[in-house]
């Protein structure tokens, strides 16, 4: 074999690669800066082009030439890191192969759920709180009715997505089925090359290892937050009882000295 013979395969995987990249880098970068306008100035104008730029990115990541070629260059690919640059392209694009009405309808609802989402406001005796507001409510007020009543205003959103949601995950499952899989979740964890019982497997096994000192803890933070809100000692806790949302964030200890020093900084201008 001669030398060149043997970089052939190489340059023609690479050159696959290459023009995959400069046909979707710019679809991406414009679908994400989209994305990003629509999240953080929701307009009419955000959503129309965060659709546009959703369609036109989510298009070219369904044509089958693309995940073809993709296919193609990983077959001819001879060292490991052309190998793996076309085999992400190959799962990239493995599950966007959807026709163009299925594509519109699925980019136009999530638009229309990022608008809601962007758009609802918890409405509290007249006043309408900002995300920000309910975290600090619920981070630092003591009234346990105005917790309980600005936790439930921050749910109403469920109402309003709760439509659109669920024709997203049936667009989301029909498309997975017609490409062979279980489900949309199912598809995204295989496509993300996670194996679904693995993860489950390892899930339950760090429940079980872990049980004991979680519900040590979970009590701790129990009995914290009911000496925090003046509650019984026996009163369950409530999610309105916790400094989020969602349960997802430990309460500060009382004396965080971080939580006078926040009150001084300048948080957007300390960023840039």
């Amino acid at each position: 074999m001669s030398p060149s013979a043997g970089r052939e395969p190489r340059t023609a995987a690479a050159a696959l690669l290459t023009a995959a990249t400069d046909r979707l880098a710019p679809l991406e970068h414009r679908y994400q800066l989209a994305a990003w306008d629509l999240h953080t100035r929701e307009s009419p104008e955000h959503q129309a082009a965060f659709e546009e730029a959703g369609i036109a990115y989510e298009t070219a990541l369904a044509d089958p030439e693309l995940h073809g070629a993709a296919e193609e260059a990983e077959a001819a690919a001879d060292d490991p890191v052309t190998r793996r640059s076309a085999e992400v392209l190959r799962l990239a694009t493995a599950g966007k192969r959807r026709p163009p009405d299925l594509i519109e309808r699925t980019v136009r609802l999530e638009s229309e759920l990022t608008r809601i989402y962007g758009e609802h406001r918890a409405v509290v005796d007249g006043r309408r709180l900002s995300a920000n507001d309910v975290d600090e409510v619920l981070g630092s007020s003591t009234d346990v009715a105005e917790r309980r009543a600005v936790w439930e205003a921050s749910k109403t959103v469920g109402a309003q997505v709760d439509a659109p949601l669920r024709e997203l995950v049936r667009l989301r499952n029909e498309a997975a089925r017609a490409l062979g899989h279980r489900d949309h979740y199912a598809m995204s964890l295989a496509l993300d090359e996670i194996d679904e019982t693995w993860l489950f497997e390892l899930l339950d096994r760090l429940d079980a290892g872990l049980a004991d000192a979680w519900s040590a803890e979970k009590a701790a933070i129990d009995a914290t937050r009911r000496e925090r809100l003046g509650l019984p000692s026996d009163e369950p806790v409530q999610a309105w009882h916790l400094v989020d949302p969602f349960g997802q964030e430990p309460p500060s200890p009382a004396d965080d000295p971080l939580r006078d020093v926040e009150a001084t900084i300048d948080i957007e201008g300390v960023a840039r």
